[in-house]
């Protein structure tokens, strides 16, 4: 994956990726990864994605950036 810059938050903090682990199945032996991105200051954040690239993309472009 090529390595992507996130921008800024609005607010002047830094994001970050996270992720979480989620059950795959009904009896939660398998999990896999969803990924989001955050703010360290105000704790905006994306919703989950499937993949990182898609959670970079997300923060990205959220409203009124002008992307």
């Amino acid at each position: 994956m090529e390595n992507r810059e996130l921008k800024p938050c609005k607010c002047g903090g830094q994001a970050g990726v996270l992720s979480i682990s989620v059950p795959s199945d009904e009896n939660c032996v398998y999990y896999h990864d969803l990924y989001y991105v955050q703010c360290d200051l105000c704790d905006e954040c994306t919703d989950y994605s499937q993949t990182k690239g898609d959670a970079i993309n997300a923060w990205n472009r959220r409203a009124g950036d002008g992307t």
